[in-house]
């Protein structure tokens, strides 16, 4: 064996070694990434969490999701009151109270 030949063996050995190296750092980061990704799908879960999804109270709401849960209850009720068309007080057709 020349000395060229040695010295390519060796430098093939030095890179199976660093493979091997580099696939155990692989498969610990796929383990590590399986575990976070379990994590922030919880996390998601507990976060997506309301008063009105679980048995939470509704004081542990956010204020936001409050705020825009009203917000949402106030359009609601304007779209209902255009939809009747009715003014406010004694309807037309109705009995009146006359002394």
């Amino acid at each position: 064996m020349t000395a060229r030949e040695r010295d390519l063996t060796d430098e093939n050995e030095a890179l199976r070694e660093e493979i091997g190296v580099l696939r155990r750092e692989l498969d610990g980061a796929r383990l590590e990434n399986e575990m976070l990704s379990g994590r922030i799908a919880e996390l998601e879960a507990r976060l997506g969490q309301s008063s009105r999804s679980s048995s939470l109270p509704p004081s542990s709401d956010s204020p936001k999701s409050r705020a825009e849960r009203r917000a949402a209850a106030r359009e609601q009720q304007k779209g209902r009151a255009k939809e009747e068309k009715r003014s406010r007080g004694k309807q037309p057709g109705a009995p009146g109270a006359n002394l």
